[in-house]
């Protein structure tokens, strides 16, 4: 599979509420795609991650506290963060939210 099938199929698990696969799906979908500039900068992958982290630590706790499921959700905010340029200012914004 290519990443924008693993892209995709990872959206399915989040939907589903199957959070930790798709983690792990979307894990694999960075690991395969380009490496061109436009890709590279693109927060959404890590957005992505980055949320899917946080609703995997609320579905088990009720709330995000300091444990090692919010720790990563803002490693993958902060990196989506870093990806943003100045066509970004949704993203970021959506991202200054989720971080709180």
């Amino acid at each position: 599979m290519n990443y924008k099938n693993y892209e995709t199929l990872g959206e399915v698990y989040f939907a589903c509420a199957d959070f930790s696969n798709a983690i792990e799906t979307w894990k694999q979908a960075i690991a395969r795609k380009n490496t061109t500039t436009a890709e590279i900068n693109d927060p959404q992958p890590y957005m992505r991650l980055g949320n899917a982290y946080v609703a995997l630590a609320q579905s088990r706790h009720g709330i995000c506290l300091n444990d090692q499921q919010c720790q990563e959700a803002i490693r993958y905010l902060e990196h989506a963060l870093k990806c943003c340029n100045d066509e970004h200012v949704p993203e970021r914004l959506k991202i200054y939210c989720s971080l709180g």
